[in-house]
């Protein structure tokens, strides 16, 4: 059975909007060929947030599946935080499936002989090294991202209650400010 990632859990339960768009960011990132799991994660959000509603498109039109390739993706995911509309999340979809899907399942005898760089080895199809390679990067990307998003999102966290601190107590400005100067004019006179 689903379950939202607790991150998602945690967006939905405050009901910000741009922590709800990072969460749901966060799972096509993660997988971006993961459909159902993305669509439960939307469907969460619909359930679990109220007045919930996606952005009117904005009219930008998409790439021919031809032209789809990682770079766009990445750029459909940072015009989704933008545009949070149904139009996207479904061309993301459709996206994330076609460029990250995992390959069928090869049927006996199947394999191409053709194909020198993979070698058939009881109905299993083995990767070249260089193939490997390229798999270990994009996983890492997907990582690096993934952890961006939540450094973001715990950013935005700590930020906030700083801010109303800071808003609420102006004499913290006046403190930080001081150290500051003090701290420059430590610095200075040291060198000399």
């Amino acid at each position: 059975m689903w379950r939202p990632d607790s991150y998602l859990e945690e967006a939905v339960n405050e009901g910000d909007m741009l922590s709800i768009k990072v969460a749901l960011t966060t799972y096509m990132q993660k997988d971006p060929a993961a459909r159902d799991d993305i669509r439960r994660a939307l469907q969460y959000i619909r359930d679990n947030v109220e007045g919930f509603k996606m952005d009117e498109h904005d009219g930008r039109s998409f790439r021919a599946k031809e032209d789809w390739d990682k770079d766009y993706i990445a750029k459909l995911i940072g015009q989704f935080m933008d545009n949070f509309s149904q139009e996207r999340f479904e061309h993301l979809l459709d996206v994330g499936e076609t460029l990250y899907s995992k390959p069928k399942a090869i049927s006996k005898g199947s394999v191409s002989n053709s194909k020198r760089h993979n070698t058939r080895n009881n109905n299993r199809v083995t990767i070249s090294k260089k193939e490997e390679g390229g798999i270990k990067k994009l996983i890492n990307l997907l990582l690096i991202g993934v952890g961006i998003i939540g450094g973001g999102v715990l950013l935005l966290k700590l930020a906030r209650p700083l801010i109303n601190l800071i808003r609420n107590n102006p004499l913290l400005i006046v403190l930080g400010m001081g150290i500051i100067m003090l701290v420059i004019y430590l610095i200075q006179n040291r060198r000399r």
